[in-house]
């Protein structure tokens, strides 16, 4: 479906937003099947898109609706979880091993558990669930179960609905520190990806102040993903140190330890970027 100007009344900006993100959900499913590469991820992401435009614009939609559906797009995610942490971790444990033997060992193990990961997400696909859950998306785009609000002007509605993941970031961001705990980082992350998805799924039809906001939430994602992959990362080296024979063990604990430093310098980098999302929100109107 074609995005409507911001006169159109809401509910046509929210057939073309979900339109677009059920169809690549629906590209990436024939991916996943054929074992093509990144096909994992751009489900994942369109799963997570999907729940968060569903969020996103929660006071437009029917509450019941909205979260069976959110629901079950989790479920999905969560079904291709493994396998696309696994193939992300093998790519960087193998980068940062500069010792054959050690290299050999991470890419062994986690191939293990890349066949195994992925011969459960497709019996997942193969489910009466899964048919069930794309039934229900093709009739979120033909018929969304909006509420009477969404008959207004996009203009007057989806600028709050994209300020609320905004407000959350901000205070998400307010609560963290560079040597704070991984997890305010994570949800600084989570935070960071709804507001992100929000500024995204909105700016085709309100133009390019929120364009703008997305490309620069986009980077910062980008860098508290590599944050949380070096978290991840750690947790991942920590166990198969547990497993592997004592000389390539000492290896994994020295490369654990610059992983870490590298996720120090992430936090830094997004900190530093921080000031000019803000800026990007105020030319929206979010701030």
């Amino acid at each position: 479906l074609p995005f409507p100007d911001s006169t159109a009344p809401a509910i046509d900006a929210l057939q073309a937003i979900f339109s677009s993100y059920v169809r690549d959900l629906l590209m990436a499913d024939v991916g996943v099947r054929r074992e093509l590469p990144d096909a994992v991820h751009q489900m994942r992401v369109a799963c997570r898109r999907l729940r968060s435009a569903l969020k996103t614009f929660r006071p437009l939609l029917d509450d019941d609706s909205v979260t069976y559906l959110r629901d079950e797009l989790q479920w999905l995610a969560s079904e291709l979880g493994e396998v696309r942490d696994t193939e992300v971790q093998r790519v960087r444990l193998c980068k940062l091993s500069d010792d054959a033997d050690t290299t050999s060992f991470i890419a062994e193990t986690l191939d293990a558990r890349l066949r195994a990961a992925t011969s459960s997400a497709l019996a997942a696909l193969r489910t009466d669930r899964h048919d069930y859950l794309i039934e229900d998306l093709i009739l979120l785009v033909s018929e969304p179960p909006v509420t009477a609000a969404a008959f207004n002007p996009a203009s007057q509605q989806l600028p709050a609905c994209v300020a609320q993941p905004w407000k959350r970031l901000k205070k998400s961001v307010g609560k963290a520190s560079v040597d704070g705990p991984a997890e305010k980082w994570h949800d600084v992350r989570i935070r960071a990806k709804q507001a992100r998805y929000a500024a995204e799924a909105a700016a085709p039809v309100l133009g390019d102040t929120f364009t703008r906001l997305g490309k620069s939430l986009a980077k910062a994602t980008d860098i508290l993903g590599n944050r949380q992959d070096a978290h991840v990362a750690s947790l991942v080296l920590r166990d198969l140190a547990q497993q592997a024979p004592g000389a390539v063990a000492y290896r994994l604990g020295i490369i654990t330890a610059h992983n870490e430093i590298a996720g120090t310098q992430d936090i830094q980098d997004f900190l530093h970027r921080w000031p000019d999302i803000v800026h990007r929100a105020k030319e929206a109107g979010l701030d």
